[in-house]
């Protein structure tokens, strides 16, 4: 059985799985994540099957499945973008990848940690953003399901500064790869 463990960031909301998530709130996990990090900048790419962050942000469910890559050590942002080219919306996600023991907690606001939603099927794009007053965050990363993954969920409060509003992101889930660590 695999405990939650809450990560708050300044952010309020709820979650739900999305498809590839267990009736039981689990998150299934791909196999075979070894991936090299991609310090180029030419555009959306296909990960491997399984990686995610999806969420309801203004009655509008965003699954994002492309550009997702394991963080080197020292960096702290997941870019997920909704489709195979950098000009679509994607979800920006800033934290420092958990230690344990789970649960894990963390809240928005604290250090570097962040959510944004960036629209940019719009123009001037839209930016949802947890770094406002009135924004929020909660990150719960769960126990991994594999040692190569994170995975978990994540609800807010994300402001849209053009419209000066605050929009719920609800039923939020995650899975990233782990970094591997050169080695024998």
């Amino acid at each position: 059985m695999k405990a939650l463990f809450p990560f708050t960031m300044a952010c309020a909301g709820t979650s739900s799985p999305p498809p590839s998530v267990d009736a039981g709130g689990s998150v299934d996990a791909a196999v075979g994540m070894d991936v090299p990090f991609d310090t180029t900048d030419d555009g959306a790419e296909t990960g491997p099957a399984g990686y995610f962050v999806t969420g309801e942000l203004a009655g509008v469910t965003r699954l994002a499945t492309y550009n997702i890559e394991p963080k080197p050590p020292g960096y702290t942002l997941i870019e997920a973008y909704v489709g195979t080219t950098k000009d679509t919306p994607y979800w920006s996600l800033n934290f420092n990848d958990p230690v344990g023991p789970f649960p894990f907690t963390a809240t928005c606001g604290n250090e570097i940690f962040y959510l944004q939603f960036i629209d940019n099927s719009v123009s001037p794009p839209d930016r949802f953003s947890s770094r406002a007053p009135t924004g929020s965050c909660t990150f719960t990363f769960v126990e991994p399901s594999s040692p190569d993954v994170f995975e978990g969920t994540f609800s807010a409060v994300l402001y849209l500064a053009t419209k000066q509003m605050d929009f719920a992101a609800t039923e939020g889930r995650f899975r990233y790869p782990r970094w591997k660590e050169a080695g024998p």
